[in-house]
């Protein structure tokens, strides 16, 4: 079977639903030698995939694209598609992005990761919703099957549109072993710490593209808060990439507040399980997920977080999660000052329960 694979995402922005690209379908071609893989990526190939490539079972194709949104555009929605026709694979697999909007081949296989753009529409600009919308409209319309990495993203397409519930199979995210793996090791802390510029004491972590979505606005004043009325010690580190107004998260502050808040900008992957370790507590008070990979990461590392009571987070990280309500600024400081704990053996149990090998399995599965 000619398996196509469009990885042209991973060479942009790097949050959850390139990585969900990334690690389902590295495992999935790592532990395949009989069929054959067609991988498409933007620019060149992919640092995590230059021996996979090597592969006698693999054959690569690249489009060329530039960092501004109208080439990008461009390479979406023409480049991919001519490239994609030329393959003419038995199956065509898109795992970040929908398909291009007039890539109607019936072998489709698409992974739709949330309804963000129906749900909380006014969290993008206007045309991006609009553009977001279309390409999961004619997803949804033209593609053999549809993968969700929720039950709660699968019944919220069934409610929407009432597509058929036999043609969606929910595959997880997982969760890579080297998050349980890590010890803090003294000169790696240190090294990390003057690199991010990390607080040296243990501190509140939140990792998330910095964007109006993620509600980082509700965590920093409820954080402010508390610190002006000395009820909370801990420094906040607020970790990613800097999204769509993130000017809008800056107040003028105190001294002693904005010096108690430290932006590091992106982490990379390889440093991400040691400073998970090193927080003492994960914030993650996003408004809207079709899964969330960075609270369960950082439950894989041994460190408790705290959530916002999405329906998404409840199926995915259960009890071991604290949670305080969503949006609500009161519940957040309330739930920041008791500083709640699970034991971590219940964390690491829950985080188990998600593996990139289990996921690769049931997405060649659906393909087959």
């Amino acid at each position: 079977m000619k398996i196509a694979i469009d990885l042209t995402a991973l060479a942009f922005n790097f949050s959850g639903v390139e990585r969900y690209a990334l690690n389902i379908s590295k495992t999935m071609i790592e532990n395949n030698n009989e069929d054959k893989f067609y991988l498409l990526f933007c620019n060149e190939i992919h640092k995590e995939y230059c021996k996979i490539c090597q592969k006698e079972n693999v054959k690569y194709f690249i489009v060329k694209a530039k960092k501004s949104k109208m080439s990008k555009l461009y390479m979406f929605q023409v480049k991919n598609l001519v490239a994609l026709k030329k393959m003419k694979a038995d199956r065509y697999v898109f795992l970040a992005f929908a398909p291009p909007v007039f890539f109607h081949e019936s072998n489709m296989i698409t992974t739709i990761h949330d309804l963000g753009y129906f749900d909380c529409p006014k969290m993008w600009k206007w045309y991006v919703t609009l553009y977001g919308k279309c390409k999961i409209y004619a997803a949804i319309r033209h593609s053999k099957k549809i993968v969700t990495v929720s039950e709660y993203t699968r019944n919220r397409l069934i409610d929407m549109f009432k597509y058929n519930k036999e043609q969606i199979n929910v595959i997880y995210n997982g969760v890579d072993k080297r998050f349980n793996d890590q010890k803090i090791e003294k000169d790696v802390k240190e090294t990390l710490i003057s690199k991010y510029e990390l607080p040296k004491n243990s501190f509140l972590l939140c990792l998330a593209t910095l964007e109006p979505r993620k509600n980082l606005k509700l965590l920093i004043e409820a954080y402010a808060k508390l610190k002006e009325r000395g009820l909370i010690e801990k420094d906040l580190v607020l970790a990613g990439r800097s999204g769509w107004k993130f000017n809008d998260l800056f107040y003028n502050y105190g001294n002693e507040i904005a010096n108690a808040i430290h932006f590091t900008g992106f982490i990379e992957d390889k440093d991400l399980p040691m400073v998970y370790k090193m927080a003492d507590y994960f914030v993650f008070p996003s408004k809207y997920e079709g899964f969330g990979i960075p609270p369960l990461e950082a439950m894989a590392c041994g460190t408790q977080p705290l959530v916002s009571d999405l329906e998404v987070f409840k199926e995915v990280l259960g009890d071991a999660a604290v949670y305080f309500k969503n949006n609500n600024l009161t519940d957040l400081e309330n739930v920041l000052v008791k500083m709640e704990k699970r034991p971590k053996e219940l964390l690491y149990r829950q985080a188990q329960k998600y593996s990139w090998d289990k996921s690769a399995e049931l997405l060649y599965g659906v393909i087959k």
